[in-house]
């Protein structure tokens, strides 16, 4: 694929994950953004390389001061508790890149997509949960329950993230075969 044709995916992925930050969805105590949605499913659908471009342009374009992340931009959204988010996603395309060579469920795309994505959250749990805690404990001198960190940055976005992954992963198995 010429270098043009990847600048252009990249480009569209990019919009997308602004889009999706933007479009929230009320569930439970805290809405959730559809961020996660859009990176996981660029992350099934396309290669590692690109994926992790887009990520990373929409990480560095938002800290450029652009407020394309859900609550803002600028290089100041590094010392909000969102910003592990952000950090792990940038994990999403290397794992999904990584666990789609796998051979596993071989013959059922679909849940090697949902178990890739599972993965996924995870990560992208760990890394937020991790950031949250740390940058409460140094930069704000505040010390923190472990379970208020797990219930606040983990728990609470279980459902909403859940429901996501069916749906990343059954368009990802749709779009398999769409170049």
């Amino acid at each position: 694929m010429s270098k043009t044709n990847n600048l252009i995916k990249s480009a569209l992925f990019v919009g997308i994950i602004i889009i999706s930050a933007f479009i929230k969805i009320p569930v439970g105590p805290v809405p959730i953004a559809l961020t996660f949605f859009s990176v996981n499913t660029i992350s099934l659908i396309t290669d590692t390389k690109i994926a992790f471009l887009s990520v990373l342009s929409y990480i560095l374009i938002g800290l450029l001061g652009l407020p394309v992340f859900s609550f803002g931009g600028g290089a100041g959204y590094i010392l909000t508790h969102s910003f592990g988010y952000l950090l792990g996603f940038l994990i999403v395309p290397v794992i999904s890149g990584a666990l789609k060579k796998k051979t596993f469920f071989k013959s059922n795309l679909y849940l090697k997509y949902i178990l890739i994505s599972i993965i996924n959250i995870f990560c992208i749990y760990l890394v937020g949960s991790v950031y949250a805690y740390f940058l409460s404990l140094i930069y704000f001198d505040t010390k923190v329950e472990i379970f208020n960190i797990l219930y606040f940055y983990v728990l609470i976005f279980i459902p909403g993230d859940a429901f996501s992954i069916f749906v990343s992963s059954y368009i990802a198995k749709r779009l398999k075969n769409v170049k």
